[in-house]
């Protein structure tokens, strides 16, 4: 499932590559063909697009596909990946809307295509997303890549102490109290020039969630060494 997934979405992007580039370089060519020259380049450039559109489907078909799979394990960059496929099928619309009216404005579009992204990848916070997701499940499955995810996913964590049972919590706990040790005792992370809104906000959680009891401080590996006294008293 997942090589056909990635193969599908290989062979989107090459297909929506080439068929802009093949429409833009029509475009430029016949810039001063007649009316009825550039009436039937519009069918044929309509053509490229919607079978390009037909692909761009299919492609997220197979992602919904692989995510219905019983072992299906969420990951940001499959959040990218959807995204990604959502503003290409906009940008293919306005491709085919500049096809018949205003072709000397394709270029805001695709700018705007792309703004779009970056913004929606951040509105959506992939990490907090993954963390939610693959908590769900309450199984190995859930914790298996936990450490790979930012801070941006530490309240997610938190809030999935509430709803993981058994194993996965024990895991999932200690994977907290390792992120609280490395906060703690990691001096580059408290310098200002390495300040970050998520951080702080993972710090904080973490904070309010051991004060409410929610995990105990216990050491999570053998090679690190901890002593209380050595922590700040504002951190404490």
């Amino acid at each position: 499932f997942r090589e056909y997934v990635r193969r599908g979405f290989g062979e989107l992007l090459l297909v929506a590559l080439l068929t802009m580039a093949l429409i833009i370089g029509l475009r430029r060519v016949m810039r001063r063909a007649t009316e009825g020259q550039q009436r039937k380049l519009n069918l044929l450039n309509t053509a490229m697009i919607a079978l390009a559109m037909v692909l761009l489907v299919s492609a997220f078909m197979r992602m919904v596909v692989w995510e219905n799979i019983a072992f299906y394990i969420n990951t940001a960059t499959r959040l990218y990946v959807r995204t990604f496929i959502v503003c290409l099928g906009a940008l293919f619309m306005w491709l085919f809307i500049t096809t018949w009216l205003r072709r000397d404005r394709f270029a805001i579009g695709a700018f705007v295509a792309v703004i779009a992204f970056l913004v929606s990848v951040n509105l959506i916070n992939p990490d907090a997303d993954v963390a939610a997701y693959n908590l769900r499940r309450n199984d190995e499955l859930s914790v298996r890549f936990v450490y790979l995810l930012s801070d941006d996913a530490v309240p997610a964590l938190i809030s999935g102490l509430d709803t993981t049972t058994g194993s996965c919590q024990a895991q999932h706990v200690t994977e907290l109290v390792q992120r609280w040790y490395t906060m703690v005792h990691d001096a580059r992370a408290r310098v200002w020039q390495s300040f970050s809104v998520s951080r702080w906000d993972a710090y904080d959680a973490l904070v309010q969630a051991r004060s409410a009891g929610k995990f105990a401080l216990n050491r999570p590996r053998s090679d690190v060494s901890y002593v209380e006294e050595d922590v700040p008293s504002e951190r404490r």
